[in-house]
Order: C-alpha cells, then sequence, then structure tokens
C-alpha cells in the first residue's frame, strides 16, 4: 500500500471521527443518568443550543426527578423549557445565564437550590405555588422578572430575588425564614404583604419599613 493511499485513508478516517463527534456534541439532545440512591433518573447534560428543550417524565419506568447543576448553563439560545411532570428539584446553576429563556413551568417544582436561574434576564412570570425551599440568588438579576406567585413556601434564600422587577409579592402564612437582602436592588417593589406570623419580628423585613404589611 503506498503513502499517498495510506494517507488518504487517514484523513477520511480523521473527518469521519470529526463529524461523529460534531454529532454528538452538536446536535440538541438531554442526557440522563441513573441515581442508584433515589432509584431514578435525572438530567445530567444537554447538548447542542436549541430554543425548545423537553425532558422526559420517565426513562424505562423510572421517573425523572431533578435537573442536576450546571446542566442548561449558558444555552444562549435557550427560550423555552418544558418539564417532565415528575421534576422536583432544580440544582445550583441549573439554567445560570440563559438569557433568552422565557417560558418555563415551575409549578410542581418543590426545590430551587442556589442561583438556579441568575441572570435569566427574559423572564417575566413564574408560578412557585409548589415550591417549598428557594435557595439564595436562586433569580439573581432576573431584569424583568415582575410576578412571582408562592402558596407553600417555607425558605426564601439570601439574595434570592435581588435585581428583579417585582411590584408586589405575596409572603404566605407557610413562609418560615427569609434570607437577609432577598429584594434586594428591587427598585420597583412597592409592596410586600407577609400572612407569616412567624416572621412578624423578622429583622430584615422589619428593615424594609413601610414596604412590608404585616397581614
Amino acid at each position: 500500500m503506498n503513502k499517498k493511499l495510506i494517507y488518504n485513508i487517514y484523513i477520511c478516517i480523521c473527518s469521519l471521527i470529526l463529524v461523529l463527534l460534531m454529532l454528538f456534541f452538536f446536535i440538541p439532545r438531554v442526557d440522563y443518568n441513573y441515581d442508584k440512591e433515589l432509584d431514578c433518573y435525572y438530567v445530567n447534560q444537554v447538548y447542542g443550543n436549541a430554543k425548545e428543550y423537553t425532558i422526559a417524565d420517565e426513562i424505562d419506568g423510572k421517573k425523572v426527578l431533578y435537573i442536576d447543576e450546571k446542566a442548561f448553563q449558558d444555552k444562549t439560545r435557550l427560550e423555552t423549557i418544558i418539564l417532565g411532570k415528575n421534576i422536583v428539584t432544580i440544582e445550583r446553576l441549573a439554567f445560570n445565564n440563559c438569557q433568552k429563556l422565557k417560558f418555563i413551568d415551575l409549578s410542581n417544582v418543590k426545590i430551587i437550590e442556589r442561583n438556579a436561574f441568575m441572570n435569566c434576564t427574559s423572564l417575566e412570570s413564574l408560578d412557585l405555588s409548589s415550591c417549598l425551599d428557594l435557595m439564595g440568588g436562586a433569580f439573581f438579576d432576573c431584569r424583568i422578572l415582575k410576578e412571582v406567585k408562592l402558596s407553600v413556601i417555607k425558605s426564601i434564600g439570601t439574595y434570592a430575588f435581588t435585581g428583579t422587577a417585582i411590584s408586589e409579592i405575596v409572603l404566605p402564612e407557610s413562609l418560615e425564614l427569609i434570607g437577609v437582602n432577598a429584594f434586594e436592588n428591587c427598585n420597583t417593589i412597592t409592596k410586600i404583604k407577609c400572612y407569616s406570623k412567624t416572621l412578624k419580628y423578622d429583622e430584615y423585613l422589619l428593615s424594609l419599613g413601610s414596604l412590608v404589611e404585616f397581614l
């Protein structure tokens, strides 16, 4: 076999490998891993940079229960997420810096971890009616986020809504803990209605003066 033929075969193999790698990493798809401890699947990583992704309800008969940390981070074209009905936890930085993300239904999600949606600057409204724990910086710098529905929330972390455009928010009776500066730099906020008896003497809420109405 002459050297030229060998070289051509080598080039063809390298080109094929490159194409396969591009297909693997750049074609939009969701990668799921199995969590043996919880006996469930979770979103481990997302490939490509599509405008929309759909999360499955189940894989091989096992529920898909959570989205791993940084799974969607920096997906610059992402606009819509269709969550599976069994997703209950969004881990830290999962959607960090998805600046075009507009539509995601979080109404069944119970835990949103630190900085999960930080710098998602296209989010306008959120239904967090099932959320129990909202950790620090969860919606930090979501600049046009105006409406948030809370129903059974137990804790709101430090800087959770910092830099948002919320004008009015209701803190339900279930709320037991709120971190300092949860509403830092919310320049449009005019009213915080607090129904929580536990937080009637909370130092942070009291420091906000007339913005807070205890009911």
